[in-house]
């Protein structure tokens, strides 16, 4: 997609008493406030955001990744930094250096950090539980400009804890059904599976190993199906845990884990037992697979003519439902915050007020960015971005869907390893789950009994 350069447009430049917008005590007086440079000065971005010059001649340390968020705000920051005189630090690196700085850092004062940019599911049940993360709560309260409200749900259920708000949604993804429309008329299919019955009918249909067709692209292996078995797992009426339980034991679990594991082994392709995301995404994209399950975020890849010989025969559906219903995740896979330790805290929400507002987040949304506002996803220029079909799935998912697609412990990874090692005997067809899912579950409440602690 072709990215335009931000420039740094100067709307309007206003003299207005500054309205409140600190937090608790970290509120600046308004004695403070009428002292400070520019204390009465706003100015309107291009965007439409009104921005304050009452924390001029500070500088914000923002640690950051890059995502497809990230890349195009990057244009965009001279324009912040010239409305509010605020300079912006921006150190970008990868996921694991990203996390372990944090730590280092948060766990010494965290008096250098002042922007945090973070993985919510992996992330912030230890952010938050080591207070390295400001609560932004009131900050919000007295911004009603900002629009809190309009975030996803799930996003402000993921980036929130005991009624406290530690971030701001950045990106959404959900679970898409996607499927390759001339498969479906030649197999004589109209519409997408309704229920997993119908999923299964499907399947049945699609199905044509002895010329290299089959009816599911699915991640298969343990590890990394977890995240895409969650769906599946909730359809039956189930889930990793349930009111502080360890659950992968229960009867709905064990529907879940051999359905999950039916559809791999026996409507997939030959050794589907070991694939991971790149995997399935390649058997769709290669016109080997009718049916295709992940993260909607993969549409780009799926529609690429370079790489995608489907480009132009993809469909959208949302995720079939079992008893409980259909229960597509809606996570969040990146929130931005502001670390306790923070000496500019005030800049620092002027910067987040702005970048997610949702004037900037339909601007990032045009750039490839997946919104994780209501608003940007009803607007006409957005959908106009997205292939037909997908945008409506987004905003119901969006709006129904949960936020937690995994195990959420500290100890995640421990957590999803053990899901993944019941989840591949299921898949390997082995006749007695309910042992070895006892065997796990009580692995994991060990887990969250150790994190009660």
């Amino acid at each position: 997609m072709k990215k335009s350069s931000a420039k740094a447009i100067l709307s309007a430049t206003v003299l207005l008493p500054l309205a409140a917008a600190g937090c608790g005590q970290n509120a600046p007086s308004e004695a403070n406030r009428a002292s400070s440079p520019g204390a009465s000065q706003t100015a309107v971005s291009s965007s439409g955001v009104t921005l304050s010059r009452s924390n001029e001649g500070e500088t914000i340390t923002f640690l950051t990744s890059g995502t497809p968020w990230m890349t195009p705000l990057i244009e965009k920051i001279p324009e912040f930094e010239k409305l509010t005189g605020i300079t912006v630090d921006v150190q970008q690196m990868v996921d694991t250096q990203l996390s372990n700085k944090v730590s280092v850092s948060a766990s010494t004062g965290g008096h250098d950090l002042d922007l945090i940019y973070y993985r919510p599911l992996q992330e912030a049940l230890l952010f938050i539980k080591n207070n390295w993360l400001e609560d932004l709560s009131g900050y919000i309260q007295q911004d009603p400009d900002f629009h809190y409200e309009d975030f996803f749900q799930a996003g402000r259920d993921i980036t929130s804890k005991d009624g406290k708000v530690y971030g701001i949604p950045t990106m959404s993804e959900r679970t898409m059904f996607f499927y390759n429309t001339e498969m479906f008329k030649d197999a004589g299919l109209s519409g997408t599976p309704k229920t997993y019955e119908e999923l299964e009918e499907y399947a049945k249909k699609l199905h044509d190993p002895d010329n290299n067709r089959y009816a599911f692209a699915v991640r298969g292996e343990g590890n990394s199906a977890v995240t895409q078995f969650a769906a599946f797992l909730r359809g039956f009426g189930g889930d990793f845990i349930k009111d502080g339980k360890a659950a992968i034991n229960t009867p709905e679990a064990i529907k879940a884990f051999e359905f999950y594991g039916k559809l791999v082994r026996e409507y997939s392709a030959p050794g589907a037992i070991s694939n991971i995301w790149s995997d399935s995404l390649a058997l769709f994209t290669q016109g080997r697979a009718a049916m295709y399950i992940d993260g909607d975020v993969h549409y780009a890849e799926t529609e690429d003519p370079e790489s995608s010989v489907v480009a132009g025969k993809v469909g959208f559906g949302p995720f079939p439902a079992g008893p409980a219903g259909s229960t597509p995740s809606s996570i969040i896979p990146w929130a931005i915050g502001i670390s306790s330790g923070s000496k500019h805290k005030e800049a620092s929400w002027e910067f987040i007020r702005w970048a997610t507002s949702k004037g900037v987040d339909l601007e990032l949304e045009l750039q490839g960015n997946s919104s994780a506002r209501d608003s940007t996803w009803k607007n006409p220029k957005a959908e106009a971005v997205f292939p037909s079909g997908m945008v409506e799935v987004i905003k119901a998912s969006g709006a129904s869907g949960n936020p937690i697609d995994r195990p959420y412990l500290i100890s995640g990874g421990e957590a999803r390893s053990i899901v993944a090692q019941v989840l591949t005997a299921a898949i390997a067809g082995k006749k007695e789950l309910q042992p070895i899912a006892d065997d796990a579950n009580a692995r994991l409440q060990t887990l969250v009994d150790k994190e009660k602690q």
